[in-house]
């Protein structure tokens, strides 16, 4: 989720995301002894609004951002952004070409009965992968139309210049393709958030699918719930995206510092 831009100090990328309660920042900083700095920090967006389209929720984001951006002085910057799962989704088809557009399709006409996503008209992006001459992988993200504009309205009035905006969850799978062995096999991804947790599976830097365990009601239980899944996973993997050779064998944990060493704790116990 970041992009390139010249500065005194060196090339940058910048990423933002924006969930319910927080905006995260991570500035990447290429130095001129070829060294690499990055820093990274979280605020506090939402104060006494309900939620982004609720009363007071643009301003209250509005005035976080700017602040954010004045302090580690961005402004002029471009910025790829990731919205988290309480703003988005993502649905994926892999098979025949023809086969993946029909069901992104029925998937496209189905949106409007997101109601997770809120109320209103929805925005989406469709995009496509070829996996060899007959088959491909298609991904359909899903957001709040009327969300996404406060976001780019909100990002644009910081003097931001936003380059990509896509589901958190996305951006995640690149991310652990920086990790040893991470390409090998199928990858669990277990991102914990402000409304509970959202787990996804990776191959190689791409979202084979993601979704929110029902029965989920807190931290402690996602080790017991990824247990429970696991064969489940595999056997979706297997037959819906038999490109994704391997056995899945490793789980990365994204969220707060203390919640990731809870349920690493939790998975390592469990012997997941």
């Amino acid at each position: 989720m970041m992009m390139k831009k010249k500065k005194k100090s060196g090339e940058q990328q910048i990423g933002i995301e924006i969930s319910q309660n927080d905006i995260s920042l991570v500035v990447i900083e290429q130095q001129p002894d070829a060294s690499v700095r990055v820093r990274g920090r979280q605020v506090s967006w939402r104060k006494e609004a309900k939620d982004i389209g609720e009363e007071g929720g643009a301003e209250e984001l509005a005035a976080a951002i700017n602040e954010l951006v004045r302090e580690e002085d961005l402004a002029g910057m471009s910025v790829h952004v990731a919205l988290n799962s309480n703003y988005c989704v993502t649905r994926v088809a892999a098979g025949e070409r023809e086969k993946v557009e029909e069901e992104l399709q029925v998937l496209h006409d189905r949106s409007n009965q997101y109601l997770m996503l809120g109320p209103g008209e929805k925005a989406l992006a469709r995009s496509f992968l070829p996996i060899d001459a007959k088959q491909m992988q298609g991904w359909l993200t899903v957001t709040n139309r009327a969300t996404l504009d406060v976001i780019v309205d909100c990002l644009e009035q910081a003097n931001l210049k936003v380059d990509l905006i896509e589901h958190a969850m996305v951006s995640l799978c690149r991310a652990v393709t920086k990790m040893p062995r991470a390409d090998e096999s199928p990858t669990i991804i277990v991102e914990l958030n402000e409304r509970g947790v959202d787990v996804g599976v990776a191959y190689q830097g791409r979202l084979l699918f993601d979704y929110r365990p029902g029965g989920l009601k807190s931290k402690t239980q996602v080790a017991q719930i990824i247990q429970r899944h696991l064969e489940r996973i595999q056997r979706y993997c297997n037959r819906h995206f038999p490109f994704a050779e391997g056995t899945i064998s490793q789980v990365y944990i994204s969220g707060a510092t203390e919640d990731v060493a809870e349920v690493r704790d939790q998975i390592g116990r469990a012997h997941v």
